[in-house]
């Protein structure tokens, strides 16, 4: 019986976790005269724009949103099966930075809602990414130089001159594309590496997640 109840149960919580906020966004958005359609409609669609719009940026955000959840589940998995404490921990502290990334990629965080709504700095966001990422790699060396630490590495580069090319070179049709396209193919070479870290701490439980083929 209690088996029974448990997913209805989960369905409640489910719907509840996700109705309330839902509610109180449209009851602010109401507040501000901004437009429910504006929230819930496709930026495409509200501005009238090709289906193709902003396509490598979406499956960037996608990309960000898959590397999360292996880096979750893979913490959660790890527990499970026997693999060492740092193993979780280590996944989940990168599993809840990319989600950070993927929503700064989504909803331009450090690009316009920094600056624009909190008032920040342009770069106070990006230099707060830095530092967790850096924290990560500090607290966690250990378990990263026991892996594929270059595969890492590639994506770290790649992301630093993406960076680079943002900061310094200045905005052009191609340059924006080789800007976008090293982010990009950072973002993938990021969640191959933790998806091979997830896969080999949840299933053999090793003590750091050696990334063997």
């Amino acid at each position: 019986m209690q088996s029974q109840r448990t997913p209805a149960a989960l369905l409640l919580l489910t719907c509840v976790a996700v109705g309330v906020p839902l509610a109180a966004l449209a009851l602010l958005a109401r507040g501000r005269d901004i437009s429910l359609d504006t929230l819930t409609r496709d930026p495409a669609a509200v501005g009238d724009l090709p289906f193709y719009t902003g396509a490598l940026s979406s499956l960037g955000a996608m990309l960000w949103a898959a590397a999360a959840a292996i880096c979750l589940f893979g913490a959660r998995m790890a527990a499970r099966g026997g693999a060492s404490r740092r193993d979780g921990e280590f996944l989940r502290s990168a599993g809840l930075l990319s989600v950070l990334l993927g929503l700064d990629d989504l909803y331009l965080l450090h690009e316009q809602f920094g600056p624009g709504v909190l008032g920040l700095p342009d770069d106070a966001l990006l230099l707060l990414y830095a530092l967790l990422l850096a924290a990560v790699l500090l607290i966690y060396r250990v378990e990263i130089l026991r892996g594929e630490w270059l595969l890492l590495g590639g994506g770290l580069a790649l992301f630093a001159a993406s960076l680079a090319i943002d900061l310094i070179v200045d905005e052009a049709p191609g340059v924006l594309f080789l800007e976008d396209t090293a982010k990009f193919l950072g973002i993938v070479v990021w969640l191959v590496y933790f998806w091979r870290a997830a896969g080999h701490a949840a299933a053999q439980g090793a003590p750091g997640p050696r990334l063997a083929a």
